[in-house]
């Protein structure tokens, strides 16, 4: 598999745009870090692990069946669902 998922969230980048006061791209939050110091940092540079999702056990072709999965079913509608929540 060539375009391999590495930072894998386990809080949803669109669930996090939602605390972002920014419209536009990058989209950021502030964040409290070790010392207690508060940052604006990017969404995709959160709440996440790497190879979270991945299960190896599949193979190559299917490790990232999870996080593939996830990303077109779960995340990618997240923002619909809020709206109608």
């Amino acid at each position: 598999m060539n375009n391999k998922t590495k930072r894998e969230h386990y809080v949803p980048q669109s669930y996090l745009k939602g605390f972002s006061a920014e419209i536009e791209k990058p989209f950021r939050v502030f964040c409290k870090i070790k010392g207690g110091k508060i940052v604006k940092q990017n969404v995709a540079k959160i709440c996440f692990e790497n190879d979270l999702y991945n299960v190896p056990e599949y193979g190559e072709e299917l490790e990232q069946e999870i996080e593939t999965f996830y990303g077109r079913h779960v995340d990618a509608n997240f923002p619909s669902i809020l709206k109608f929540a």
